[in-house]
């Protein structure tokens, strides 16, 4: 259905939906130089009770609304229907006309021709449900792509982690070998200043469930990190945190005096989880596909399953969350969309 892909789009493209607590009206909203710019979409198969006069009023109050909040307000309108002539009197300010039954986009005078990217994306999504598009044949990287699994820094990490696991596996099971390949041990950290350690633990695994839950976890997190951050940051927050995350594991073992070896990603990975965590609340609740419920969630019963299981470096769990929250907030910045344009304004019953 045209409609629900249109709204998959634009949550796909950065903007946000506002909850309409009325049936056959969705909201969404994206932000750019202090200037808010609104797509207020109606169904109006679902709505064919709403007038022009309804129409305006509720067109005026969405602009009021965002305009209290101290934004300056862009609006615009589609009236979505399969009988545009009974849509005609929509023509309020800013407003398309999208035909579902001939599947084109209508503008009338005085109306805008673009606003951001928003047009485009529309006509795309007509002229591929009209079979007007051939859709060219892609490739399974792209494919993969598409569906944000592949990252080129996050898969870098992931791999460097299975090689090095696979390299050690044999003695995986020996402290002795672990902290002579570099695993964090702070009685050589202190005493002989290998503080290299700091690094080279996050690469080594104590097994086979070791390795697989944390490189899926960085599988189904790090990219969108990486994807909102960008690859440097990425970079900085993942290894950062890892860091971190030893330096508290090491202090707190100091303080116990238990010479500890430790060893694993989890630190990076929490650190990572802590990004996204910062990253999804500066975002108003989303990014891409985890909202704040998820990733708070997530790390809630990650925290629990730690504290209550032997063998977990807590320290490093909570200090590699609390590095990469500090890390993102320092390095994050919300990604801004120029608008388009505009360009003169189109007239007639269609495009």
């Amino acid at each position: 259905m045209i409609l629900d892909r249109l709204q998959n789009e634009l949550t796909r493209d950065g903007y946000r939906q506002i909850m309409v607590n009325t049936q056959g009206i969705y909201l969404y909203d994206t932000v750019w130089e202090r200037e808010c710019y609104a797509v207020l979409i109606v169904d109006h198969e679902r709505r064919p009770d709403l007038t022009p006069w309804q129409y305006a009023n509720l067109y005026r109050q969405v602009c009021a609304n965002f305009e209290k909040q101290g934004h300056a307000a862009h609006v615009l309108g589609m009236i979505c229907t399969y009988d545009p002539d009974s849509a005609a009197g929509f023509d309020y300010e800013d407003t398309w006309i999208v035909d579902l039954a001939q599947l084109r986009l209508i503008l009338y005078e005085d109306q805008p021709g673009r606003f951001l990217n928003v047009r485009p994306m529309v006509e795309r999504l007509l002229d591929e449900a009209a079979g007007r598009v051939d859709k060219p044949k892609e490739s399974v990287f792209a494919k993969l792509k598409k569906h944000r699994y592949i990252s080129p820094v996050n898969t870098l990490m992931i791999a460097v982690n299975v090689i090095v696991f696979f390299l050690t596996v044999r003695n995986m099971y020996s402290n002795r070998y672990l902290v002579e390949h570099g695993a964090l041990y702070w009685p050589y950290v202190i005493g002989e200043g290998e503080y290299y350690r700091l690094f080279t633990y996050m690469f080594l695994h104590s097994g086979y469930s070791h390795i697989v839950n944390n490189m899926l976890v960085l599988l189904f997190i790090g990219d969108n990190l990486e994807r909102a951050a960008g690859k440097i940051r990425y970079l900085i927050i993942y290894l950062g945190s890892g860091v971190m995350a030893g330096v508290v594991s090491m202090l707190w073992n100091i303080y116990l005096q238990q010479p500890v070896v430790c060893i694993g990603a989890s630190g990076a990975i929490f650190g990572v989880v802590g990004a996204v965590a910062l990253i999804v609340i500066v975002n108003k609740g989303r990014l891409e596909d985890i909202s704040a419920r998820q990733i708070v969630l997530f790390v809630i019963l990650s925290l629990y399953g730690g504290l209550t299981s032997q063998g977990v470096d807590n320290a490093a769990h909570i200090g590699g969350l609390v590095t990469g929250a500090v890390l993102a907030a320092v390095l994050y910045r919300r990604k801004k969309k120029a608008p388009a344009q505009t360009e003169q304004a189109v007239t007639g019953s269609g495009d």
